[in-house]
């Protein structure tokens, strides 16, 4: 989903996307993922949001 957005525009995207894999730090273009990572095994979350940009 956000995961080909740039953080910096002078760094080429192909470099910056295997420095967050090498990181770790990529949870931030996948807010579910990250969420689920902080829930201690839980199953189901519910997203009522209408949109994406509260995750700015």
């Amino acid at each position: 989903m956000l995961g080909n957005t740039r953080l910096n525009k002078y760094i080429p995207l192909k470099f910056e996307k295997k420095n967050r894999q090498f990181f770790k730090t990529d949870q931030i273009f996948n807010p579910y993922s990250f969420m689920f990572s902080k829930l201690d095994n839980k199953k189901v979350i519910i997203d009522a949001s209408k949109a994406y940009p509260w995750i700015g």
